[in-house]
């Protein structure tokens, strides 16, 4: 089939893979999906199994670059891992040099950032049911040891689930996610594949990285991918992700340094600004433990909303105070624990949020404090809330770093 560029072929002429019929245009070009430096996704046709499929090619220009091969060989493998409603299913993988493609579920929707356009900001509940499905994706990825590390709007396909729903009922929307182009295993792979496929630097997309990715870190884990579902939800509630630059260096030192703009959500129920605010902490191990630590927490957040217990916004103090330290600094904890517990101890490890059953612990546990949290984001101090003699503004880590703790998401006893 490749002997021809696909440009060259008429209209007239069948354009296969293996047993694939790619589709055609009513002006007779091929049925493009999308198009990458990686290659090109088509509509197809399956005429064993008699359905639609969405076909991605490899370029033909990388068939003789093993690692490109390498990569496109351990993207189609990490989505074919997982199996599950909110992800996108890949069913075919032809390995010929020659003609490399894989076969995946053709989604008959359009993707979360074109849906958006004309929709956002989204109803609260709206936005915790789409949030809950990228969650369970998520976790589902995740279980088989592999992290996404490009989870954007671009990457997430929206379709109409249930069309006797109105637009504006949530669960009338399925939300899947796709593109394993980035896809890495958490535990090291040492197949053959996989060294080849090795890639070093920044990988991602800098609106939506997570703090880990613009510092170039390795020891990346599915803690970065709730990040980066945190920057995808502030822009289904706000309309634009929470950090915007002009310059690429920019835009990344911010992920590592600057607060959010909190104020932005001011207008939300309580308890989602919170779970929004926790999944962008800098420090990670301040942020929710896992996919399902969210999920908990979202539900909790659903509940609430439903049943009307939640109303108003982030705590405003006036006077110029921080929201994102005012969310923290006023929270009383629920549930209780012996001092010397262990999970006392991590309960006072970075990182808690206020907020849909109180701060929550990296392992989804409540604990009472008499301790307040300080979440040390002051813009327009020149000394963190820890009493650091830096200057915050212009630390990406805290000035305590041989301690391990970042100075976003720290506590201090107050």
């Amino acid at each position: 089939m490749l002997g021809k560029p696909v440009s060259a072929m008429d209209a007239t002429t069948p354009l296969h893979f293996a047993h694939y019929e790619v589709r055609r245009r009513e002006d007779g070009a091929p049925w493009e999906l999308g198009r990458g430096a990686m290659g090109v996704t088509y509509k197809a046709y399956d005429p064993q199994l008699r359905m639609d499929v969405a076909l991605k090619v490899i370029n033909p220009a990388q068939v003789g670059d093993a690692k490109a091969k390498a990569l496109f060989l351990r993207e189609a493998r990490a989505a074919a891992r997982v199996h599950h409603a909110n992800v996108g299913t890949v069913v075919y993988l032809n390995q010929d040099p020659e003609n490399m493609f894989y076969a995946m579920e053709f989604i008959a929707g359009e993707s979360l950032r074109d849906w958006l356009h004309s929709r956002v900001p989204l109803a609260p509940l709206l936005a915790i049911e789409l949030s809950l499905q990228i969650a369970r994706g998520l976790a589902a990825i995740h279980r088989e040891g592999v992290i996404h590390r490009d989870l954007k709007p671009t990457n997430l396909m929206i379709l109409r689930a249930d069309r006797q729903r109105q637009e504006s009922d949530p669960e009338a929307w399925l939300i899947k996610i796709i593109d394993f182009g980035l896809a890495r295993n958490v535990v090291g792979d040492v197949s053959e594949t996989s060294a080849v496929a090795n890639t070093t630097g920044f990988r991602g997309t800098a609106l939506y990285a997570s703090p880990e990715q613009c510092e170039e870190r390795r020891d990346l884990d599915g803690r970065s991918d709730l990040y980066s579902l945190g920057c995808v939800m502030w822009e289904m509630l706000v309309g634009t992700p929470p950090f915007r630059a002009n310059v690429h260096r920019e835009l990344l030192n911010a992920h590592v340094a600057k607060p959010p703009p909190l104020a932005q959500l001011s207008h939300l129920p309580a308890g989602l600004p919170a779970v929004v605010t926790r999944l962008l902490v800098k420090d990670r191990e301040a942020r929710f433990a896992d996919a399902g630590a969210l999920i908990k927490a979202l539900e909790k957040c659903r509940e609430q909303i439903e049943s009307g217990r939640e109303a108003g916004g982030i705590p405003q103090t006036g006077g110029g105070s921080n929201p994102w330290e005012s969310l923290a600094a006023t929270t009383e904890l629920p549930g209780t624990r012996p001092a010397g517990s262990v999970g006392a101890r991590r309960a006072k490890a970075p990182g808690g949020v206020a907020g849909c059953g109180g701060l929550v612990d990296g392992g989804g546990r409540s604990d009472r404090l008499e301790e307040r949290v300080v979440l040390c984001a002051r813009r327009n101090e020149d000394r963190c809330a820890m009493g650091c003699t830096g200057d915050c503004r212009a630390a990406s880590r805290c000035h305590e770093r041989r301690e391990g703790r970042a100075a976003i998401g720290r506590r201090a006893d107050r």
